[in-house]
């Protein structure tokens, strides 16, 4: 931020004007910018307790005006969605300028951090000055795993807050693995009635998936769904039974777990549909298949039907959605396999770069793939000390030296694996150590966690989370003005 050293009062009756350039005729309102302002206006107040009174500052910011040049839409978040924007703060008006929607939302956030209590806790200040910016990556995610425990949906939505308070933009939602099938699916009821770990509380049905869909709208955020698969299965062979060959089946209750038969035409039935119900319910424009910890105890590597699996899910996608524009996800695993990588797909980095490299080159050109990193940020691993460093300290390319790769790199996400994770502590785990992850999908120079004020802004960010209702752990010695109480 360009700023003077002139300090404003924000008025304690500030007023939002929503104003869409060249769309006056067309539409005054909002829902998407509205209740950003509604959720902001409520987090900004909480940082004042005191009453306003007669200000002592010359300067008054009596009004903050959002311009959108696109104006509203009724549309969903995707991956070609413009987040930039440009905010100019002077009195009396700030004014907020984006080309979509969904830069405003961006601007809003940026502007809640910019605005800041007065000592005594009595006045709202900001600084005169300009912003003008925009994300690195198009792909900043965060991956949530409620199969190895359910998570329920008031912590998902809390999560939701989490993520637009760092301009997160992607929820990876891991619906499924062995050991649960926690997915209430209306063409395969028996799924979830035989393997969730309860059939009627630790389910998400169509209807909740879409709460969360709409709530992640309004914040900017898409959710893609991930059905993990052919491996992590365990929890559908309670319901489908004969989705397993002889060879899986004795593997039900070992470490490895069992194998769909990817042999049997039984299988892509079950598929197809199941792929095609979720996908309806999700709407995104990817869809994770999973692809990870592929043994060939049971199907030997680089069989006809290896190779062709992953082509014939992709297949199965386009049949269902109606649509060639739907992209395919998968582990990095599937490179390595024997498959046929789906042209267009994107690649999730799990494992580091290191001895992939080239599998990766290869998949560039002859399957146009992209890139999304997840390897230096699992949230789930254990470490002592100042766990947040490691994930703020990451140097994403690290042992990577090829150009081409790295030009396919549409961004990465923190993953929480959910061995150690349940709505007890959920959010604890993953802020504010996340917040690492964003500022390194999102701006182009990040610097060392122990430079400058790097720990003191990571300890702001866990005290406005704290503010939102996010029980964020703390990273040292310290307080927060307003302190997390159950």
């Amino acid at each position: 931020m360009q700023q003077t050293s002139e300090v404003l009062e924000v008025s304690g009756k500030v007023a939002w004007k929503i104003a869409q350039i060249g769309y006056w005729a067309w539409q005054d309102r909002c829902d998407i910018i509205e209740k950003s302002i509604t959720r902001h206006r409520r987090w900004i107040e909480a940082e004042a307790v005191g009453q306003y009174h007669t200000p002592a500052y010359k300067s008054v910011v009596e009004r903050i005006s959002v311009k959108v040049a696109q104006g509203c839409t009724d549309a969903y978040p995707d991956e070609n969605m413009d987040e930039s924007y440009s905010i100019t703060v002077s009195a009396p008006e700030v004014v907020i300028s984006s080309a979509q929607v969904w830069g405003a939302l961006r601007a809003i956030e940026t502007m809640s951090q910019l605005i800041y209590p007065d000592p005594q806790h009595v006045r709202l200040l900001v600084n005169r000055g300009s912003v003008v910016d925009k994300p690195k990556y198009s792909y900043r995610g965060f991956m949530i795993d409620t199969s190895r425990h359910y998570i329920p949906m008031q912590i998902i939505m809390k999560q939701l807050d989490a993520m637009e308070a760092v301009k997160l933009n992607v929820l990876h939602w891991h619906l499924t693995d062995d050991h649960s099938f926690p997915y209430v699916s209306e063409v395969y009821p028996e799924l979830s009635r035989k393997g969730a770990y309860n059939q009627h509380t630790h389910v998400y049905t169509a209807k909740d998936i879409n709460e969360v869909i709409q709530e992640a709208r309004l914040r900017g955020i898409r959710v893609i769904p991930e059905l993990d698969i052919p491996a992590h299965t365990r929890s559908w062979s309670k319901g489908h039974p004969e989705m397993f060959n002889q060879c899986s089946r004795k593997k039900f209750n070992e470490g490895k777990g069992p194998l769909l038969d990817i042999e049997n035409s039984q299988t892509f039935k079950v598929l197809e549909k199941l792929i095609g119900e979720i996908s309806n319910v999700f709407r995104d424009k990817n869809f994770h298949l999973g692809g990870d910890e592929f043994y060939h105890d049971c199907i030997p590597g680089s069989t006809p039907s290896i190779v062709n699996f992953f082509q014939e899910l992709r297949s199965i996608i386009g049949r269902v959605s109606g649509s060639t524009t739907i992209r395919a996800m998968f582990w990095q695993d599937l490179l390595k396999m024997g498959a046929t990588v789906p042209q267009n797909s994107i690649v999730n980095v799990w494992k580091h770069w290191v001895n992939d490299e080239n599998y990766l080159k290869q998949a560039i050109s002859t399957s146009n793939i992209s890139i999304i990193v997840s390897h230096p940020w699992y949230l789930d691993n254990m470490s002592r000390g100042e766990k947040w460093r490691l994930n703020y300290d990451v140097e994403m390319f690290k042992q990577l030296g090829d150009s081409k790769v790295r030009s396919r790199v549409i961004g990465g996400q923190a993953c929480l694996w959910a061995e150690f994770v349940d709505a007890t502590n959920f959010l604890q785990w993953a802020w504010p150590d996340a917040g690492g992850t964003a500022e390194n999908l999102w701006s182009d120079k990040v610097p060392s966690s122990k430079s400058g004020d790097v720990q003191e802004r990571m300890n702001e960010l866990r005290c406005r989370l704290i503010v939102r209702g996010i029980p964020a752990r703390p990273i040292q010695a310290g307080f927060c003005d307003t302190e997390w109480a159950y």
